[in-house]
């Protein structure tokens, strides 16, 4: 007779609820991680994870929330620049988005919408396609520039006059779904005065050619005493070559004379960092 030891017979016992073979791992979550190393190369902001502007939102290709703007940062920090989280699995859309206090983000996550009056915000935007059935998922946030840097500079202006400008457009927000893609909707704001003769706004992304200039003169208060001229912005900006499909947003200069009215469009490139562009959040 050969006897086994007790110890042994335990083991074998276990062995069949340990099996990696048999086990059902399918309600189990999948690990995604996200990688944050291109960001300051991108935009120029060193830290915009600790600041707690990088947030995320992770939605299934239905369109069912499983992650809804979540702050990186409260995400598990795996090194210096990989934060990871458990979702449920599924073939999911990751959207990133840097800035955008002026935006209102939809009840149903998948879209970002300006508040009517204000200018956009310096918004950087990051939207991939992520396959997490599996136990883990990796991304690399790519962020790009959502919105465009209109410079206005005022020539002829001899006799001391207060001039202002406004903006106005039919789109005012960006998608969050399976694809990047403008929202219509109203949109309006003053531009920003630098000095008496150069005015500034950031501008969303726009769908068709409907953005409006307007010039106005100003009374001693700053109040709009009479319209001088409007002007079909969006025609002449989309003539000299401006792409709103551009997955990073150029910027644009435009000069006016004022004594004939006359104006003239330059399409600036923007090759991110510092160097180029508004980086004001």
């Amino acid at each position: 007779m050969i006897l086994i030891p007790a110890a042994i017979l335990s083991a074998w016992a276990v062995l069949p609820s340990c099996s990696t073979i048999l086990e059902d791992r399918s309600d189990c979550p999948c690990i995604l991680t996200v990688n944050t190393a291109r960001i300051p190369q991108a935009t120029g902001i060193l830290s915009p994870v600790e600041e707690g502007d990088l947030r995320i939102s992770l939605i299934t290709e239905e369109g069912s929330p499983i992650i809804s703007d979540k702050a990186v940062r409260r995400m598990d920090r795996r090194s210096d620049n990989e934060y990871s989280t458990r979702v449920r699995k599924s073939m999911a859309v990751l959207s990133s988005t840097i800035g955008g206090k002026h935006y209102r983000t939809s009840s149903d996550k998948r879209s970002m919408v300006l508040e009517e009056g204000y200018e956009a915000d310096s918004v950087y935007v990051h939207l991939n396609s992520v396959d997490c059935l599996g136990e883990t998922a990796y991304d690399t946030l790519k962020v790009h520039k959502e919105w465009c840097t209109v410079n206005i500079f005022l020539k002829g202006n001899d006799h001391g006059k207060r001039y202002s400008f406004t903006m106005e457009g039919q789109w005012n927000g960006f998608s969050l779904g399976t694809a990047l893609s403008p929202l219509k909707g109203k949109f309006n704001c003053e531009t920003r005065k630098l000095s008496s003769d150069n005015f500034q706004a950031r501008i969303p992304r726009q769908g068709d050619d409907s953005l409006i200039l307007r010039m106005y003169e100003d009374d001693a208060n700053g109040i709009h005493y009479r319209e001088i001229s409007s002007f079909p912005l969006g025609y002449l900006i989309m003539k000299a070559g401006f792409d709103w499909f551009r997955r990073d947003l150029h910027d644009i200069d435009i000069t006016i004379d004022q004594s004939s009215l006359s104006i003239g469009i330059q399409v600036c490139p923007w090759y991110g960092g510092t160097n180029l562009g508004d980086m004001e959040l």
